[in-house]
Order: C-alpha cells, then sequence, then structure tokens
C-alpha cells in the first residue's frame, strides 16, 4: 500500500513522492534516489517491464522490485536484469538494508 510505503520512508526521514500508475510514474520529473515499483501492476505490462523503461529514462536509479509474487519466472526475469526483490509483506529491516545499499553505491 502505497501509503504506508510513505509513511515508512518519511519515518524514516525520506522525502518520498507516490504514483498510482504506470502513467504517473512516467510522468513524474526526476531526478530520484531511487524507486520502489510493485511487481503488479494495472494495465498491460508488470513492475519489471516499467523499471526497464524507468532505467532508460534515468541510467543508475537504485530500484526494487516490491512484490509477493514468489514464482522461478518472477525470479528469473528480475534475476536477469539485476533488479533486487523486496518481498511483501516488507519488514522495515528489509527496506533499510535496501536504502542502505543505494547509498554505498552511489558514493
Amino acid at each position: 500500500n502505497r501509503a504506508a510505503m510513505r509513511a515508512a520512508l518519511e519515518g524514516m526521514g525520506h522525502n518520498c513522492t507516490t504514483a498510482a500508475s504506470e502513467k504517473e510514474t512516467e510522468a513524474l520529473d526526476g531526478p530520484f534516489d531511487g524507486a520502489l515499483i510493485d511487481f503488479q501492476l494495472d494495465g498491460s505490462s508488470d513492475g519489471i517491464m516499467l523499471i526497464d523503461r524507468l532505467r532508460m529514462r534515468w541510467p543508475g536509479l537504485a530500484v526494487a522490485l516490491v512484490t509477493a509474487d514468489r514464482s522461478d519466472t518472477m525470479i528469473a526475469r528480475a534475476r536477469r536484469r539485476h533488479i533486487p526483490i523486496l518481498a511483501k509483506p516488507m519488514a522495515a529491516s528489509a527496506l533499510h538494508q535496501w536504502i542502505a545499499q543505494g547509498a554505498r553505491n552511489a558514493a
């Protein structure tokens, strides 16, 4: 849920921009430090395809796929693209670790 994720991120001291759809996401103006993208999207694509498009627009953007899907197919697709997966329900520690890893990669 976007509101809960936003509250968690803001509670950690981060600025957060949310989008309710692919169209809203692609209309946002960056730059952004990172993007958490749900795998299940309304429409004809999924979170992996959206991440592909975001990476074309913002090379080097830290991304993670947030999902409850544990299928071998989804995991293989994400791994081929070097997309980290954050499993739902997501523990705060997993979110902290992803943010810290993004900060280390940016340094």
